[in-house]
């Protein structure tokens, strides 16, 4: 179904228009005040696949999508490709 039931004080909801009914990213999204970012396991890693993003710091979805983990760390010093801190949130995901 479309309803959303907020578990615990059983109430059922609906706030999405027709066209995103069937799309759980925007459901989610209305559901939680934080950004929700999806990220899909290929064969050079994890990369940027979806998204939620309502209040970046300093950068935005469009220029991170598609992008591997490292890369999207790049500009914080010291998360580039290759660095320590890069390899263990790679091996965390």
């Amino acid at each position: 179904g479309s309803d959303v039931e907020v578990a615990g004080l059983g109430n059922t909801t609906d706030r999405l228009p027709p066209a995103l009914r069937e799309a759980p990213l925007a459901r989610a999204s209305l559901l939680v005040q934080e950004d929700l970012i999806l990220m899909r396991r290929g064969d050079d890693g994890w990369r940027l696949a979806a998204g939620s993003l309502c209040f970046p710091s300093s950068w935005s979805l469009q220029e991170k999508f598609g992008k591997p983990l490292q890369e999207i760390h790049a500009p914080v010093p010291g998360f580039g490709p290759g660095t320590r801190p890069a390899d263990l949130i790679n091996r965390m995901f």
